[in-house]
């Protein structure tokens, strides 16, 4: 909708994606200069592009750290 958006919002994006797919979504991410927000199930994709998870378990929000090479 913008042509340069600052946040981008991304709620389950990798369904139905296959592994050549998540790789260029991912580096796609990876080179947006913005912020953004990713709901996943992947843990490889969250894994990889995520330095920050926020974690609802038992109705609990937890904030963990990711190093990311």
């Amino acid at each position: 909708m913008w042509n340069r958006p600052h946040v981008i919002c991304l709620d389950e994006p990798t369904n139905y994606l296959d592994l050549e797919a998540l790789d260029s979504l991912a580096l796609a991410i990876t080179k947006f200069k913005g912020a953004i927000v990713l709901i996943s199930h992947t843990p490889r994709f969250v894994n990889e592009l995520c330095n920050e998870h926020w974690v609802v378990e038992g109705g609990t929000l937890h904030q963990r750290m990711n190093k990311i090479n």
